[in-house]
C-alpha cells in the first residue's frame, strides 16, 4: 500500500511536476518548442526604448501551460548570459473566478510582484502610495479584530488581497467603487514600482523582469446584466488597456474560447500579437491512427514520476498495452493523463493495474461525458469525426466543444486541427451520432446516383 500511495501523490494532477519530471512535449506539439518561442519573443525588447512585449498564451484547461510558464521562469532566470527576473504570479491564489475585473487583478499583480521581490531577492518595495491604498481600502475586507493590527506591509497587503477573494460579491463590488476612480493614477503608481524593481534587480545582475500572469484563462465569462458584456470581453478587451498600460514585459494566459471568439481580431488589436496556443500532444494522426512519438513521451510523463517514486515501470502495467491504452485515451491532455491513472488505482490494493483497472478507471469519466454533452452537439461531433480535414468552424458551439474537451486541438507544424476526445468517441450516443450520419450521407449519394 505505501507503493499504491507514493504514485497516487506523485501523480496528483493539480500540482506541480515534482523536480526532475519535466518532460519536453514539443517534437509531439507540432515541432516548436513554446519556452523557447516565449522566451526570443521577450529577449527582443529594448528596454531603453520602452518597447515591452506582452503575449498572449492559451490552451486546454490541464494542458500544461503551467509547467511550460514555470519552465520558462526557470530558464530566462538562469541564463549564462542575458538574466532577466521572472515574477510568476498565480492568479488562483487571489482573485475569484466566478467575480473578477481588471481592479482585482490588478491589485493582485502589484502584490505579487512585492511578494516575489522580498521572498527571492530580499527586495523591499513599501512605496507610499500601496501604503495609502492599503488604508484606503482595508475597512472593506477586514475584520474589526484584524483592523486593529492592521499596519501595513507587503504581507498585511497581500493577506488583504487574499481575504478580497474570499469575500462576498458585494464586497468587491466596494472595491472596485474606490478603486475606478482613481485607476489611472493606480496604473502610473504600478509603473513607478516596478522602476524601482528595475533599479535593484540591476543592482543584483539582472537585465530587466518578466511578468508572467499565470491561470487567468480559468476566469468564467459571466456576462454582466447592467452592460450585456461577458466577463472575458470586459477583462482582456476593455481591461486589455490597462493591462497593455504596464511597463514591463509580460505573458498573460488567456480563455481559449476568447481565442475561437468574435473577439480574437480585438484582442490581437489590443496587445499587438496574435495568442500562442499550446496543442495536445499528438497521440494519433489526422486519419486516426496511432502516433508513436506522442504515445511515447505520454508514457515519459508518468515514466518519470515512476522514477521519482523508485518504481520500475515494469511494476506498474500488466502488460505495455494497458500503458500505451491509457496513454491513448488521455487525448494527448496531460492532466487527463494523471487523472485516468489515479481513477484506476481505485481499482487495485497492489500492483501491477490490470487491464480491468484501467478501464473501470477511464470509465469514470467517459460517463461525466455522457451528461454533459449538449444534445444538439452529438451531431457536430459526429461530423468532425467523418471530416477528413480535421478542421470545424468558429462557432459557439464548436467554442464551447473545445472548452470542455469535448474536442481537442492538435498542431501539425504550424498548422492545427481537431479531433474528438477518445473518451467521448467511446460514448454509445457519439457511436449512434456517426452510424446515423454515414447512413444518411449514404442516402444522399444513392439519390446522386439515380
Amino acid at each position: 500500500m505505501d507503493i499504491m500511495k507514493r504514485l497516487y501523490n506523485i501523480c496528483d494532477p493539480l500540482k506541480r511536476p515534482p523536480e526532475g519530471t519535466y518532460v519536453d512535449l514539443c517534437s509531439a506539439r507540432g515541432g516548436t518548442s513554446v519556452v523557447s518561442l516565449l522566451e526570443r519573443r521577450i529577449r527582443k525588447s529594448d528596454l531603453d526604448s520602452k518597447t515591452y512585449t506582452r503575449l498572449l498564451f492559451s490552451g486546454h484547461l490541464g494542458s500544461g501551460k503551467s509547467t511550460e510558464l514555470l519552465r520558462l521562469c526557470e530558464q530566462i532566470k538562469n541564463s549564462p548570459t542575458d538574466l532577466l527576473f521572472p515574477i510568476y504570479m498565480d492568479a488562483s491564489k487571489y482573485i475569484n473566478y466566478q467575480d473578477v475585473e481588471i481592479t482585482e487583478i490588478l491589485l493582485a499583480l502589484v502584490s505579487s510582484v512585492a511578494e516575489t521581490l522580498k521572498q527571492e531577492e530580499d527586495i523591499n518595495l513599501e512605496p507610499p502610495y500601496l501604503k495609502k491604498l492599503f488604508g484606503d481600502l482595508k475597512d472593506i475586507a477586514l475584520s474589526d479584530v484584524e483592523l486593529e493590527k492592521a499596519e501595513f506591509s507587503i504581507d498585511k497587503f497581500a493577506k488583504f488581497i487574499f481575504k478580497l477573494k474570499q469575500a462576498d460579491n458585494s464586497t468587491r463590488k466596494e472595491v472596485r467603487s474606490r478603486l475606478k476612480p482613481k485607476l489611472s493614477t493606480f496604473l502610473d503608481e504600478i509603473n513607478l514600482i516596478l522602476s524601482q524593481a528595475r533599479v535593484e534587480l540591476m543592482k543584483r545582475g539582472y537585465r530587466d523582469l518578466v511578468l508572467i500572469i499565470d491561470n487567468l484563462e480559468k476566469i468564467t465569462d459571466d456576462v454582466d446584466p447592467e452592460t450585456g458584456r461577458g466577463t472575458y470581453y470586459r477583462i482582456f478587451n476593455v481591461g486589455g488597456q490597462q493591462l497593455c498600460s504596464i511597463e514591463a514585459n509580460a505573458v498573460f494566459t488567456v480563455p481559449l474560447p476568447l481565442i475561437y471568439s468574435s473577439e480574437r481580431s480585438l484582442i490581437v488589436q489590443k496587445f499587438g500579437e496574435e495568442p500562442i496556443v499550446l496543442p495536445m500532444v499528438k497521440v494519433e494522426d489526422k486519419k486516426g491512427g496511432p502516433c508513436e512519438d506522442g504515445l511515447e513521451l505520454m508514457r515519459e510523463v508518468l515514466r518519470k514520476r515512476f522514477e521519482v517514486s523508485e518504481i520500475s515501470e515494469s511494476d506498474v502495467f500488466d502488460s505495455q498495452d494497458i500503458f500505451t491504452n491509457l496513454c491513448h485515451k488521455s487525448g494527448g491532455h496531460v492532466r487527463n493523463l494523471l487523472i485516468y491513472f489515479r481513477s484506476a488505482s481505485d481499482y487495485i490494493d497492489e500492483l501491477p493495474f490490470t487491464k480491468e483497472a484501467v478501464q473501470r478507471g477511464i470509465q469514470q469519466h467517459i460517463n461525466t461525458y455522457s451528461r454533459s454533452i449538449q444534445e444538439n452537439n452529438w451531431k457536430l461531433l459526429a461530423e468532425l469525426q467523418l471530416n477528413q480535414d480535421k478542421d470545424i468552424p468558429n462557432d459557439d458551439d464548436h467554442k464551447d466543444m473545445l472548452g470542455d474537451l469535448s474536442i481537442l486541438q492538435y498542431m501539425n507544424g504550424g498548422e492545427p486541427w481537431y479531433s474528438v476526445n477518445p473518451v467521448v468517441r467511446e460514448l454509445e450516443k457519439f457511436k449512434r451520432a456517426v452510424d446515423k450520419l454515414r447512413n444518411n450521407h449514404g442516402r444522399i449519394i444513392d439519390t446522386d446516383t439515380n
